[in-house]
């Protein structure tokens, strides 16, 4: 059981890793496309930009599925749970939720109904996630907390999700007109998003940590300033 135990431990940050990178990719991808490329009248870089959302989707989905799965096998083996209690858990209630905004995400983005489908789509994904967040398992300022995760969750997706499109709508863009109103309105989201990211991402850290000595002195601490250290080499790579 030790071992089996190790085992999920492993998988649950491995599988948490891969959600945050796919959310940021699937949310971030749909803020670009609806809001930052928007005005171009190429009609292949569109279709291109939608096949890689439609594949970071499907990518979130799977991942998500797996995490729910493991978190199940987990429970059934440790303990007494049935299945109607375990879809009664926060966990399933979360990730059934992500998994519909994927799909939706999936299903909707190259119709017309995009527009409004695929940023509540997005919304679902963003509030499953927050639900399996530490803010929603504080007792202390647990609404604050969720604010702030949540507006932290939506600036990384919008920033460093949003890059990888960024980069692709560059590459294949024919019209340098286009390709730099893209850049603008790429910039200026970017330059917000920095700001929130770095203002809910202190305030979290402050209520997390507590000290300065937390921060070096725990597991959680030596994430952060690894979160921090990665944070700047993109503000670099941005200049």
């Amino acid at each position: 059981m030790t071992v089996l135990l190790d085992i999920f431990g492993f998988l649950s940050v491995l599988l948490r890793g891969l959600q945050m990178a796919f959310e940021a990719l699937t949310v971030g991808g749909v803020i670009f496309l609806t809001g930052i490329a928007r005005a171009v009248r190429d009609e292949a870089l569109p279709r291109l930009l939608t096949r890689w959302l439609i594949w970071a989707a499907l990518a979130l989905a799977g991942t998500q599925i797996c995490a729910v799965t493991v978190n199940s096998a987990i429970l059934v083996g440790s303990t007494d749970m049935g299945l109607d209690e375990l879809i009664g858990a926060g966990f399933w209630i979360s990730g059934m939720l992500v998994v519909a905004g994927t799909v939706a995400v999936g299903t909707l983005v190259r119709t017309r109904l995009a527009r409004i489908a695929a940023p509540t789509a997005c919304a679902m994904i963003l509030a499953g996630s927050v639900m399996a967040s530490h803010s929603v398992a504080r007792l202390e300022h647990r609404y604050v907390l969720v604010a702030l995760t949540l507006a932290h969750h939506l600036a990384s997706a919008a920033w460093i999700g949003g890059l990888p499109y960024l980069l692709l709508a560059l590459r294949h863009s024919q019209d340098t007109r286009t390709a730099g109103a893209i850049v603008h309105r790429f910039s200026g989201m970017a330059m917000a998003s920095v700001a929130v990211l770095a203002g809910a991402g202190a305030a979290l850290a402050l209520v997390y940590t507590g000290s300065i000595s937390a921060i070096t002195g725990t597991t959680y601490g030596a994430m952060l300033l690894s979160k921090v250290v990665l944070t700047v080499l993109l503000l670099v790579f941005g200049l």
